[in-house]
């Protein structure tokens, strides 16, 4: 996981040694945000059992450090409270992938909405409805595929 690799403690210690880096693994929410269970009495629960140890130590900042957890992102504010700032990594890599795009001249300036197409082996309703969540955007058509 990306906790145990210790990736943002370094990370922030490269940049202030002095910060409290509090990390905490929460694998469940990956497949509660896969089977769409956002605003489940069960998400809420685990979400409780695993910020509970955050909140007392009183944290400011969460790192919501995998691509699943900001679809949780209303329920782990809730719990973890309004006080504390979620950071949203993939928003923040994203960011940075077109800030370099644009100073490498690579940065597509066209406005024309892309041609986007998808395919999988298996289950396209569900990776249809898992990602229409994760974009927040209609995808259109998921074709199946089979593969030899």
């Amino acid at each position: 996981t990306t906790v145990l690799s210790n990736a943002y403690t370094n990370a922030i210690r490269q940049i202030d040694p002095a910060i409290e880096v509090f990390s905490k693994p929460c694998p469940l929410f990956v497949p509660f945000a896969e089977e769409g269970l956002i605003n489940h009495q069960a998400t809420e629960l685990i979400a409780k059992e695993y910020l509970f140890p955050l909140k007392l130590q009183k944290i400011d900042t969460l790192i919501l450090g995998c691509t699943h957890y900001p679809i949780l992102r209303d329920v782990i504010q809730k719990v973890i409270g309004e006080n504390v700032q979620l950071i949203d990594s993939g928003e923040c890599a994203a960011t940075t992938v077109e800030q370099i795009l644009h100073s490498e001249g690579l940065r597509n300036p066209s406005k024309l909405k892309a041609n986007v197409q998808f395919f999988v082996s298996d289950l396209p309703h569900k990776f249809l409805e898992i990602g229409e969540l994760f974009l927040g955007q209609k995808m259109g058509v998921v074709k199946k595929v089979h593969i030899e």
